[in-house]
């Protein structure tokens, strides 16, 4: 699966001025399960893996509600959730549209991809973006 995540900041000269995290939300997967994440043709590490993580904003496994509201959400009690993030090097990404690719590389031919977000944190803390992108 392959997904385009926009990055509307300009890539620091040097790789201590700033970090850039890729997480993934799958539903339904199992961390000792194994992904192929690339970032631009980079292929990926896991830095972190939270096989409880809960997210409001995800309905699954209920179905998504009407558009509007109050944008207050309670997460659902069968959730179940699998948080993958993964550290970029500075030379793999850029500045505008940035390719994320997803395959499964265990014995699942099938993944629900809740979410795909990118972290941009500043050394000095002076910036922090945050871009989402989510498909079913």
């Amino acid at each position: 699966m392959k997904f385009t995540l926009h990055i509307s900041d300009t890539r620091p000269a040097d790789d201590k001025a700033a970090t850039l995290t890729l997480r993934i939300v799958m539903f339904e997967a199992a961390a000792e399960e194994t992904f192929e994440i690339r970032f631009n043709g980079t292929v990926l590490s896991v830095s972190a893996t939270d096989a409880e993580w809960k997210d409001s904003q995800i309905f699954s496994p209920a179905k998504q509600p009407a558009s509007g509201g109050k944008g207050i959400y309670k997460t659902h009690p069968k959730q179940k959730l699998l948080r993958l993030d993964h550290d970029v090097p500075l030379d793999a990404w850029k500045s505008g549209p940035n390719e994320v690719a997803i395959r499964v590389a265990s014995d699942r031919t099938v993944a629900q991809i809740e979410k795909i977000e990118a972290h941009l944190k500043y050394a000095q803390g002076e910036k922090e973006t945050s871009n989402q992108s989510g498909e079913k």
